[in-house]
C-alpha cells in the first residue's frame, strides 16, 4: 500500500488523507482532545492579551515601556489561558497560586460574589 493519497484515477471515493493514524486507545484520544483544547486556549489567550494590551495603550497607558513589562504581559496571558482552560474542564496550576495571592475570603467574598460585584453579570 502506498503512502500517498489516492487519486481519482484509482476509481475510489476521495476522502481526506490522514498522515497520522487515529488514536488507538481511549487514553490516546483523551490526550489528543486535551492537546487540542490547550492549543485553542493558548491561541485565544494570545489574541485576548493583544487586545487588552492594545486597548490599554490606546487609552494612553504606557504598559509595555518598562523593562519588566514582559513579565506582566506573560502573567496576563497565563491568567487568560487558565480561565479558558477551566471553562473547558481542564486544570491549571495557576489557580493554586492565585488563591494564595488573592485571598477573597479575607474580604468575605467567594469567587462568584466577587465576579457579581465586579462585573454585575454572574448570578449566585
Amino acid at each position: 500500500m502506498s503512502d500517498s493519497p489516492p487519486t481519482s484515477d484509482d476509481n475510489v471515493i476521495m476522502f481526506p488523507f490522514l498522515k497520522e493514524g487515529a488514536p488507538a486507545t481511549r487514553e490516546e484520544l483523551e490526550d489528543l482532545v486535551r492537546k487540542n483544547k490547550m492549543e485553542v486556549a493558548t491561541d485565544v489567550a494570545i489574541c485576548a492579551t493583544k487586545d487588552i494590551v492594545g486597548g490599554l495603550i490606546s487609552m494612553g497607558f504606557d504598559v509595555i515601556e518598562h523593562e519588566d513589562s514582559g513579565y506582566d504581559v506573560a502573567l496576563l496571558l497565563e491568567i487568560i489561558k487558565a480561565m479558558i482552560m477551566r471553562s473547558q474542564g481542564l486544570d491549571n496550576k495557576l489557580l493554586d497560586v492565585t488563591k494564595e495571592m488573592v485571598p477573597l475570603e479575607k474580604h468575605d467574598l467567594t469567587p462568584k460574589t466577587f465576579l457579581s460585584q465586579l462585573l454585575g453579570i454572574v448570578e449566585e
